[in-house]
């Protein structure tokens, strides 16, 4: 059975895509060979779950194909950097970023807090990461008007045509947010739990993100 009758013809009992045996040991070998999860899950049309499951022999393991054991002992610095990678530039989840690179959930999130202190590269700063996390997050889900040097906020609008966005269950304007998270230096004052000052933009776009557009303005002078 290839890949592609893989997709269609095994189903679970909750209908959703099924492995066969052959597509485990393929998943196996190309893993073993530096193909990402993540990738051969699309391929595949399955979750990266399931080819995480696959891959440590927790699912198929009559299949053959050479079987990944969690790495429950000292991390290659390389891998901690990708960890680290995943998290600041890719966004993606402590979950997604353990079944990617093949260890625990719990050491995945260890490293991205900055409480695995062992190996760690030097100068790593877990509040500055997540803060360039967040902010990559507002820069993807913007777009550049080449006209205007405007970057328009393309995810949630509110009934008043501003920009939303949620931070650890804290949904507020997205403007608030980029200038709590952007390292401009003219915004380094402002703090979102502070309530003494407001956020304006220079250009007038309500949809507009860009640091160099936003102003801080204490309430007294508003």
């Amino acid at each position: 059975m290839d890949k592609i009758a893989a997709k269609t013809a095994f189903k679970g009992h909750d209908g959703f895509p099924k492995l066969s045996a052959v597509a485990a040991r393929d998943i196996r070998e190309r893993v073993f060979n530096g193909e990402s999860q993540t990738s051969l899950a699309t391929e595949y049309g399955v979750a990266v779950k399931t080819v995480n499951h696959c891959v440590l022999g927790n699912t198929h393991k009559d299949a053959g194909g050479p079987i990944r054991k969690p790495n429950m002992g000292k991390l290659a610095p390389e891998r901690i950097k990708q960890v680290i990678d995943l998290w600041i530039n890719k966004g993606l989840t402590v979950s997604a970023i353990a079944s990617q690179v093949g260890i625990a959930g719990a050491t995945a999130l260890r490293i991205v807090t900055g409480r695995r202190t062992k190996d760690l590269p030097p100068g790593f700063n877990a509040d500055e990461a997540y803060r360039e996390r967040i902010y990559n997050k507002l820069v993807k889900r913007s777009e550049k008007n080449p006209d205007t040097g405007c970057w328009e906020w393309q995810g949630s609008i509110n009934p008043y045509g501003y920009g939303m966005f949620t931070v650890k269950r804290r949904r507020t304007s997205v403007h608030r947010w980029m200038a709590h998270f952007s390292n401009a230096p003219h915004l380094r004052s402002f703090d979102i739990k502070e309530t003494n000052a407001r956020i304006l933009r220079s250009c007038g776009n309500r949809l507009c993100i860009n640091p160099d557009h936003l102003v801080v303005k204490p309430v007294a002078e508003y």
